[in-house]
């Protein structure tokens, strides 16, 4: 495993940089959430970057998932309309 010392691209801050193994869905997830930029995907991060985005993941995957009240459904209104003609 090779070890740079330089300015991780995330943090900015001087660090040793790895290369960072995440599923797809995990960065799709980060991605979605604004956690992560695109630009970043598969580029090396220092150690404490890569305990947040863990942190992170793990409470998005706590987090409840909700679903759009009625009125915001697309598919109710839309049947509501019809239903009004």
């Amino acid at each position: 495993m090779s070890l740079n010392s330089s300015k991780c691209p995330k943090c900015e801050g001087e660090s040793k940089l790895r290369p960072r193994d995440f599923s797809d869905q995990a960065i799709a997830t980060l991605v979605a959430h604004g956690d992560l930029d695109k630009k970043l995907v598969g580029a090396s991060i220092c150690d404490e970057c890569y305990d947040d985005l863990r942190d992170v993941l793990i409470e998005h995957q706590r987090a409840p998932v909700t679903k759009p009240a009625p009125s915001q459904n697309p598919a109710v209104a839309f049947a509501k309309q019809k239903k009004a003609s």
